[in-house]
């Protein structure tokens, strides 16, 4: 890649709205006005120092005091300047407990405070306030250091369980696959004494089977858990949380109790690393949470637990163990702990090369759509939108790490298959966020994969990766070099049998899948600015350009809208899709489905962005996570953004989006939808808007069509491909349009006299150009018959 990148998995942070009008703010300068009135500070997630917190005041406190103690220590200690290698120890004493600062037995720091007011206490900020007045009055304690092994169990957790695949998504590879996460987790454990128990458990993600309060099952293949739980004590559950299924864990944990299960239940993944304190608040039961690799994290706990269970307390070796850890925060409910290892920290691996991987854990039946690898962790983009881990990051098993672990899978083939390995277990899925920001990666990659057995289902790829660059700026030129890399035959569906129709009719649940996926998201310059793609229209158009040239087909993402769209912003966004449609109807696609709704969740920059303008009343939530008095840890779950627009939310409350008229009969849908909601309206400013909005989107596919052949006449390089851009525009407007009689003069009418043939490189004679026209023109009837 060019130029360094910072690897350092940041911590983020968030708003929390300030209770009592931000009367508790210690400094004004911490106060940030919202565009609504309301107070905010910000609050980091996870705090750079090594916090255990008891408690003794005798009241059972809640667990978010607990939480609220340790980040007052992990911030006094921070501002203090303090290294995280002095822990301290957090005494939450009876009612009447002096704030104060004493040497424990160990030699670690013993800040004492009274726990029934940490807990009472309306706001964050007094309790930090006292923790760093004490703190400040005491020298540091002894530094933490690693123990002999003695105290700690002689045997590891004995048994593990693992989930193959939670997350149950609509494409195939994710139907019956082996997760690759869980995949990196299990083979972390090969070789320790830890037996791996996976169950075939999934959870649907799509927003119509979310539910508030999971009264029944949510789950699929929950019956595989009795025989999971059969064949011996469970120490350690891990479980892999998005925000999208937090309920259905918390329904899971539940069972899991049901059944008898008393295991310690770890979770890591997308929400835990992002926003730790909030889980660890929130998710009942829980008892480790894991900000980053879980290669590291699922070794140390299984060898520090062994084979204790969550109604035991921790012992004293136990959790001095853990607080030598990183990234992580641990419950220990029956000891009434709870431990902040660095938890501002996120775990990364040294090298993701080195990173072994235990394939005798894949079976056939994970095979059954092909076979799913994930290259890299982290992604060099900042979308406004994005939580991945690791945003502004990046790891990646190099080119000939990638076919070291082909190689290593084609041994595993012939394990489970002998010589008879069936075709589509050679078909990959990249998982990659983005396979080709590496560009020289990415070059050897696919130079090189011809030679092998395995073609790639797909990969995912950015509008900008396709581009040249100039420093740090993205061209709107397409990267030659890259693009003739990615050679169709790279792929697994280009030898197969698909017609025409299928690939233009391409709005509906396919059997193919499309070369590159492109997180593209809107095709208008504002909404993209919006979304901090970091590329415009013009660069979609260049690089969709170079990859219908070479034969590749796209799969680009679209979201309708957000809480900004403006009624004008759709527009411009679907004629711009159905531009593209016209322009090369086989090899540009549109995912299905359509976003309807983008969803601003709490770790992303566009849901600050709506806090701090006043407009996160626009966000339709599924609830709200609270823990009475601790109002920095409410967690908002976030359904979807509303539009402020009412013409906008009108278009994206139930589907429009179709491949009718390549994708530019979804203006006809959308000016219907409109018309409805004129017709109900009273006469006012809203209903005027409304109207001109129906006019604007009118006889749409014409107005795109004559755009279609304007671009045929002027978009080609030479002037054999202006014949034959203009003959597939004519066979397009015969089919879109009728005959040319209808539609001909109007189209001659509405043109600018003279156009001339413009070559990407230069100015060719005009006249030249328009005999090519004429030409074109002259064959419609041929071009007629052309239809698909």
């Amino acid at each position: 890649m060019s130029g360094p990148l910072d690897n350092t998995l940041r911590r983020g942070w968030s708003y929390v709205v300030e209770p009592d009008g931000g009367r508790h703010v210690p400094d004004d300068t911490l106060r940030v006005l919202a565009k609504s009135g309301r107070v905010l500070t910000k609050r980091a997630h996870g705090w750079p120092a090594r916090v255990e917190v008891v408690d003794d005041s005798g009241a059972a406190l809640p667990r978010a005091t607990l939480i609220r103690a340790s980040a007052a220590a992990g911030e006094a200690l921070e501002r203090l300047g303090r290294s995280p290698a002095h822990p301290v120890r957090v005494r939450l004493g009876p009612a009447g407990t002096r704030a104060a600062v004493s040497p424990g037995d160990d030699g670690f720091s013993t800040l004492d405070l009274d726990g029934p007011w940490v807990a009472a206490s309306p706001s964050h900020h007094p309790v930090r306030v006292a923790a760093q007045t004490a703190l400040a009055a005491a020298a540091p304690g002894a530094a933490w250091a690693p123990r002999p092994s003695e105290g700690l169990p002689a045997s590891p957790v004995p048994r593990a369980l693992f989930f193959e695949s939670l997350m149950n998504a609509a494409e195939d590879h994710n139907r019956q696959e082996l997760s690759q996460g869980v995949l990196h987790m299990v083979s972390a454990l090969s070789g320790t004494g830890t037996e791996v128990v996976l169950a075939p458990v999934k959870m649907t993600i799509h927003e119509q089977f979310r539910e508030v309060s999971p009264d029944i099952s949510p789950l699929i293949g929950v019956e595989s858990l009795h025989a999971a739980l059969a064949g011996g004590p469970i120490g350690l559950v891990c479980v892999t949380l998005l925000e999208a299924y937090f309920d259905k864990v918390v329904w899971l944990v539940a069972h899991l109790r049901e059944l008898g299960c008393r295991a310690h239940i770890a979770v890591g993944g997308v929400m835990p690393t992002l926003t730790p304190e909030h889980v660890a608040a929130h998710l009942p039961d829980v008892s480790f949470v894991c900000r980053g690799a879980g290669e590291y994290f699922l070794p140390e706990l299984c060898r520090i637990l062994g084979d204790g269970d969550v109604d035991t307390p921790l012992t004293a070796a136990q959790r001095h163990a853990l607080l030598g850890m990183r990234g992580l925060v641990a419950v220990d409910t029956a000891g009434r702990r709870l431990i902040a290892a660095d938890s501002a920290h996120g775990v990364q691996v040294e090298s993701l090369d080195r990173v072994p991987l235990d394939l005798s854990y894949v079976r056939r039946d994970h095979l059954v759509h092909g076979l799913e690898i994930v290259a890299s962790r982290g992604c060099v983009h900042r979308c406004s939108f994005c939580t991945i881990i690791g945003q502004m990051t990046y790891q990646a098993r190099s080119a000939d790490g990638l076919f070291a672990l082909l190689d290593r899978y084609e041994d595993r083939f012939r394990e489970l298959y002998g010589d008879a390995i069936p075709a589509q277990v050679w078909r990959v899925h990249i998982a990659d966020d983005d396979f080709a920001c590496d560009r020289d990666r990415a070059i050897a990659f696919f130079n090189e994969l011809p030679r092998t057995r395995f073609t790639l289902a797909s990969c995912q790829v950015s509008i900008a990766d396709l581009c040249r660059h100039r420093g740090n700026t993205v061209l709107a030129e397409p990267d030659d070099e890259l693009l003739d890399a990615m050679d169709p035959r790279c792929f697994f569906d280009t030898t197969r049998p698909i017609s025409r129709r299928e690939y233009i009719e391409d709005y509906v649940e396919r059997r193919w899948s499309a070369n590159l996926q492109m997180g593209v998201e809107s095709f208008d310059d504002v909404e993209l600015v919006r979304h901090a793609k970091g590329y415009k229209r013009a660069h979609i158009r260049a690089a969709l350009a170079a990859t219908t040239a070479r034969g590749l087909h796209v799969d680009a993402y679209f979201i309708l809208s957000n809480v900004d769209t403006a009624a004008e912003d759709l527009v411009s966004s679907l004629e711009e899709a159905a531009r593209l449609k016209l322009r090369y109807p086989v090899h540009f696609h549109v995912r299905y489905p359509v976003t309807p709704r983008l969803v601003s969740i709490v770790p992303a920059a566009s849901h600050r962005r709506h806090v701090r303008n006043g407009a996160a009343g626009a966000l339709t939530l599924r609830r709200v996570a609270c823990a009475d008095g601790h109002a920095e840890l409410d967690y908002p779950f976030v359904e979807h953004d509303v539009p402020r627009d009412p013409w906008v939310e009108a278009a994206v409350a139930a589907p429009f989006f179709t491949h009718a008229a390549r994708y530019s009969g979804s203006l006809a849908a959308l000016q219907q939808r409109w018309r409805d909601r004129v017709d109900s309206l009273p006469e006012c400013t809203e209903r005027s808007h409304g109207e001109f909005l129906v006019r604007r989107t009118d006889d749409a596919t014409r107005t795109l069509v004559f755009d279609l052949l304007r671009w045929a006449e002027v978009g080609a390089r030479r002037p054999e491909e202006a014949t034959q851009a203009a003959r597939d525009a004519l066979a397009t407007a015969a089919e879109l349009l009728g005959p040319a009689e209808l539609w001909l003069a109007a189209y001659r009418a509405d043109c600018a006299p003279g156009a001339v043939v413009v070559d990407v490189l230069g100015e060719l004679d005009a006249a030249r150009g328009r005999r090519a026209l004429d030409l074109a023109r002259a064959t419609h009837r041929e071009a007629r018959a052309l239809r698909v």
